[in-house]
């Protein structure tokens, strides 16, 4: 082999080495921001069950004639989280092929997607979008407000008639599962915490103080609590990439790791030729000069 394929190999397994670890960096990133997501995320969770645990008492109230708890709209609402960062290609395409699903089932059906990628492919689909910017990090509660404010717009005036988010859920690092959740019209028993406990409830009723009235403090409770809903699905769909990113980049890690093994295989045996070779011409040429000299040459 010549040298000219030497070096190129050996600046093949240049290259290979600075992509290894260019992903081993973005991997650490990517484990670093899953940690730090997470712990924030428990502190998110708690303040939303306290906020279901006093919604026992709005079934008890007996207020089903509230903007939030139904409609009679009949055009559904569907939310599709998707994620504008890398290596995510097979979480959005499952998530948007569950949305377009729902459009074949309901052709009625609003589409409201969060993220650039997820709403260009279902716009070139020749599908209709109302688009949110994807979800930012580091993650604040005010990413949340504007797609919050324009749901329960749509809600309220009746231009939708329910809500359903289509999501990735993180249901651990290693493991991520698409979801979907209906968040209106509002259905108490619907709460993972099955808050509601009517007798428990109405012996409490006695000691509850609403202030102006029972009906706008239950819509502004609702609203809030829809808002901090929104947030935690942000925050599963957040926890969803950047896990599924470092699985992903991973597993690409360690394929580049292999390949580049058998590229470094390939050099050393390149390389151990061509001086092999070169050993042999010098060889050669002492054993050609010496005889033309005269001088006699025993080898050993």
């Amino acid at each position: 082999m010549s040298k000219i394929a030497v070096l190129k190999l050996r600046n093949r397994l240049k290259r290979e080495f600075q992509i290894i670890d260019t992903i081993d960096v973005l991997k650490r990133i990517a484990v670093s921001e899953f940690q730090f997501l997470d712990k924030q995320r428990v502190e998110a969770s708690q303040f939303l069950r306290v906020l279901e645990s006093f919604f026992g008492f709005y079934h008890a109230w007996k207020l089903k004639d509230s903007a939030f708890f139904e409609s009679a709209c009949d055009v559904p609402g569907v939310v599709v989280m998707s994620s504008d960062e890398g290596f995510q290609g097979a979480v959005n395409a499952q998530i948007l092929e569950r949305a377009m699903q729902h459009v074949d089932n309901d052709p009625k059906t609003r589409l409201i997607v969060v993220g650039r990628r997820g709403a260009k492919k279902l716009a070139d689909a020749g599908m209709n979008v109302v688009e949110f910017p994807g979800i930012p990090f580091p993650l604040e509660y005010g990413a949340v407000s504007a797609l919050k404010a324009y749901l329960i717009d749509q809600f309220i005036k009746k231009e939708i008639g329910s809500i359903t988010i289509i999501y990735s859920r993180c249901q651990s690092f290693t493991r991520q599962t698409m979801a979907e959740i209906k968040l209106l019209p509002f259905n108490v028993y619907d709460l993972d915490t099955r808050s509601a406990d009517d007798k428990k409830n109405e012996e409490l009723l006695g000691y509850v103080i609403c202030e102006p009235d029972r009906r706008r403090v239950v819509e502004y409770t609702m609203a809030l609590w829809f808002g901090r809903k929104l947030y935690e699905i942000y925050w599963d769909s957040k926890l969803s990439e950047v896990a599924s990113r470092a699985i992903e980049l991973n597993e690409r890690f360690e394929d580049l790791s292999r390949k580049s093994k058998k590229t470094q295989a390939q050099y050393f045996r390149a390389n151990h030729e061509v001086i092999d070779a070169g050993i042999r011409e010098i060889f050669a040429s002492h054993h050609f000069f010496s005889k033309e000299k005269g001088i006699q040459y025993h080898e050993g």
